[in-house]
């Protein structure tokens, strides 16, 4: 796990290697162990290493192979590394390491660009091919690790994460409306797209070449999704599932320094934890978080059970007090985007503290998206049944006026609005929706709020229905594992383990385990309103009966509470200074009205006002900060 970045003159101007180095230094974090550079010409890469397999100095990037015609910067794992490495001193290459690194350079030269498809693990790497003046760049097929570049007439510049493409001086940085509305709907960009114009992300499972003759994408993996029902009883695939799981987590396990695993008492991290545990000879390190508060808030009794269930040696972080706004503010600088999951401020406090005992830990990632875990799989299920009442329930009707004009009762008003949307694909982004509509019209003003009047905030959902097929719960996850897994769920993980150097992985997100379970019919995966059907069979026996029973909490965090209590009046001082107002992008009046209605428990806009203040504290971080440093540059020019 490391920190890799690069740059290309595309009219071959030589890279500045000073340039070169700030991008490496951007990225320490993610790799504190080793930093690298290759400069030659129009072309730089640089690498930050977090020494987890060979931490030799053999496992050096950037790394040349024998001809050192190719040389390679990369981010992640690769857990068949040894049994492709046996098959090269096989063929008679001779290799100088023992690290995963240098086996993807053998695979390129073998294979070319089909040497993605033979990687089982989680990476994103670039290769110059000093030969062919080719380069070359992959992510894995679900998105664990992240490839963001910058392309334009100019130069081709690449990096793990933003803050290090921007470094460079003179890029493009103009905002995008259609990213930021998408983040006041969602909480997250959507992939390609980023926040910034010309800044994209590498979409999971493709590649990029550049060349002479121009620029080219190839998707190199997608998921198969099952349409009709599977030969074999729903034990006997069962076994098959739980025979999948116990290899990734054995080959998750692959490290040449200390593993744990983040355990909360859910099913998907007491499973793995309980799978990790039958197959180390010592006692696993498990680590769990919860906050003071207590309710939803803190489910440690469950991960305390589980814990004593497998012999684990549990730690436990209990979050009493600490600076919320100093802590945001810090997360704020290593998401590079306005990222709206608060669950980055537990995720971030539980990988500081697993850090100071491991250096790789388990998560349980993906279990919701591959398996069918989130109650809005059977809401959206069942919505063809309750639509038939949806004149009942119509905007104007006197019963829904009612219901509207309680406190509380969220997710019920998000059901009844629901009935005013026909079609799947509207109804389905609607559950996912925090900004509603009516919401963007009161805020949006100016520019923001021209482009709301033709803006599609469905269409992303649009395109990924028509991409599957009929099986209604297999299309829901798919739809999930293209979109909000990996911009927000696995973005969230990579960059609060890697802001302390932590490594973190995720068996669930094995793609055998993947593929096979899109091979099952859906009913195997959501049965008469029972989510997670199948994988909760294969965990019988493994984890306490009481883990698979109890109801699911999501990693919570208490920002209600605290925008009525310690937050308050930060809230109110960072949104009502006038410097959000005079972006241009809000109406001030909302805001306070907003903040007004929270305050006095009209309503819950928590995760509202969250999304306003991230975006707001990200412009001060990142866009007013640049545009004072080029004001700074203009002036010392002058």
């Amino acid at each position: 796990m490391c920190g890799i970045c690069g740059q290309i003159s595309l009219t071959g101007a030589k890279v500045d290697a000073s340039v070169l180095e700030d991008m490496v230094a951007s990225l320490r974090h993610r790799g504190p162990d080793d930093e690298g550079l290759f400069v030659e010409g129009n072309v730089g890469l640089g690498h930050s290493r977090l020494s987890i397999i060979d931490p030799s100095p053999s496992g050096h990037q950037p790394m040349f192979d024998a001809s050192q015609e190719i040389v390679i910067v990369f981010n992640g794992e690769i857990y068949n590394y040894r049994e492709l490495r046996k098959e090269f001193l096989d063929e008679g290459v001779t290799l100088r390491s023992r690290c995963d690194t240098e086996v993807i350079l053998y695979l390129y030269r073998k294979y070319g660009t089909n040497c993605p498809k033979y990687l089982r693990g989680m990476f994103a790497f670039a290769i110059w091919d000093r030969k062919t003046k080719r380069f070359f760049a992959a992510r894995d097929r679900i998105g664990i690790k992240p490839f963001y570049y910058y392309l334009d007439g100019q130069r081709l510049a690449f990096a793990s994460e933003i803050k290090a493409i921007v470094q460079i001086p003179d890029l493009d940085l103009t905002l995008s409306l259609p990213a930021i509305a998408n983040y006041f709907t969602y909480g997250h960009s959507l992939a390609p797209q980023t926040i910034y114009q010309k800044i994209q992300k590498l979409p999971p499972g493709h590649w990029m070449m550049v060349e002479e003759t121009g620029v080219t994408l190839r998707c190199y993996w997608d998921i198969s999704v099952n349409d009709g029902p599977r030969n074999g009883d729903f034990a006997g695939c069962t076994r098959e599932l739980l025979r999948l799981l116990t290899d990734s987590v054995r080959c998750h396990l692959i490290a040449d320094v200390p593993v744990g695993v983040f355990l909360s008492g859910g099913i998907d991290s007491s499973l793995i934890a309980a799978l990790a545990a039958g197959q180390k000879s010592e006692p696993v390190q498990t680590f769990s978080v919860g906050f003071d508060v207590g309710g939803h808030y803190n489910e440690l009794d469950s991960a305390r059970r589980v814990a004593t269930a497998i012999g684990s040696n549990h730690h436990e972080l209990v979050v009493e007090s600490f600076s919320v706004p100093a802590l945001l503010e810090k997360l704020v600088w290593h998401y590079d985007e306005p990222f709206a999951d608060a669950a980055c401020m537990p995720t971030y406090l539980i990988s500081e503290f697993a850090r100071h005992s491991v250096k790789v830990v388990l998560s349980g990632e993906g279990g919701d998206e591959v398996f069918g875990g989130y109650r809005r799989y059977i809401t959206q299920l069942l919505s063809p049944s309750y639509r038939r009442f949806a004149w009942f329930f119509r905007k104007d009707s006197s019963l829904r006026r009612v219901i509207e004009s309680r406190r509380g009762l969220r997710r019920v008003k998000k059901v009844l609005e629901s009935f005013d949307f026909a079609n799947d694909d509207e109804r389905y982004a609607h559950w996912l929706t925090s900004f509603t509509p009516a919401l963007r019209q009161e805020f949006f003003e100016g520019a923001l709020q021209e482009f709301e009047r033709t803006y599609d905030a469905a269409e992303i959902y649009r395109q990924r229905f028509a991409e599957v097929g009929s099986d209604s719960t297999n299309r829901l996850l798919y739809v999930d594992m293209k979109t909000w897994l990996p911009d927000t769920f696995l973005e969230k993980v990579d960059k609060a383990t890697m802001a302390v150097g932590l490594e973190a992985r995720v068996p669930l997100l094995d793609h055998f385990v993947v593929e096979y379970a899109f091979s099952l019919p859906g009913a195997y995966k959501i049965s008469r309103f029972r989510k997670k059907h199948i994988l909760r069979s294969a965990a019988a026996g493994l984890v306490p009966e009481g883990i698979l029973t109890k109801p699911k909490h999501g990693f919570s965090v208490p920002v209600e509470e605290w925008f009525r209590g310690p937050l308050a009046a930060y809230a109110r001082e960072v949104m009502l200074d006038g410097r959000l107002e005079s972006r241009g992008y809000f109406r001030r009046g909302a805001i306070e009205r907003l903040l007004e209605l929270h305050r006095h428990r009209r309503n819950d806009y928590g995760t509202q006002i969250w999304q306003l203040l991230n975006f707001e504290l990200w412009h001060r971080c990142y866009v007013d900060a640049s545009l004072a440093k080029k004001h700074s540059y203009s002036s010392a020019s002058l």
